[in-house]
């Protein structure tokens, strides 16, 4: 079984604030974009693809269009992510292509371009000083960091919009790895 490759929580924070303290012009959205990665679990084709329409913050959801055969679906969202779409919708509308469909844009573009958010990864990782990673470390992350609030595989599925549980299971062995880790630490205190 090949290892996956996540984020941890410091390098989650590290990458984030690497995002936000950044002189890029487009910050906002690539804070916005990486969050929701983080966050939903996305992968970066799905990101690309979120439409301006999926976000209903009068209902404080966003709809995410799975990929690869996965399971769509309404997610709630938090207020803070909430606050960071309205700011980057603001500053969505006074750019050229204000009318994408696309939420995420760039200033000659009407959507991301398939490598962007790759690019944008390795630049705010190598700022964050994290090596190793790639754009899918984000929804590795996600899978890690419901498992370790002790959410239900079940509920990890879903969240992840995995149709089959056993696409699931291969985190089972981050979980494993954990609980080896905190039988080590009881036994220091032995």
């Amino acid at each position: 079984m090949s290892e996956i490759k996540f984020l941890n929580k410091d390098q989650q924070g590290r990458f984030l604030k690497a995002i936000a303290k950044s002189k890029q012009s487009m910050k906002v959205r690539d804070l916005l974009y990486f969050t929701l990665a983080l966050r939903y679990g996305l992968r970066s084709s799905e990101g690309r693809v979120l439409e301006i329409s999926q976000v209903k913050l009068d209902r404080n959801s966003i709809f995410i269009q799975r990929l690869k055969g996965s399971i769509s679906q309404f997610y709630p969202l938090r207020k803070d992510d909430k606050t960071l779409i309205e700011k980057w919708v603001k500053i969505r509308g006074r750019m050229k292509h204000k009318d994408s469909k696309f939420l995420f844009i760039t200033a000659r573009t009407g959507s991301l371009s398939q490598a962007l958010p790759a690019k944008l990864f390795e630049r705010y990782a190598k700022a964050a000083g994290i090596e190793g990673h790639s754009c899918h470390s984000c929804r590795h992350s996600t899978a890690v960091n419901l498992l370790d609030q002790g959410v239900d595989l079940f509920d990890i599925k879903t969240w992840l919009g995995h149709k089959n549980i056993s696409s699931t299971l291969v985190y089972l062995q981050l979980g494993d790895r954990k609980t080896q880790q905190r039988m080590s630490q009881i036994l220091q205190r032995i």
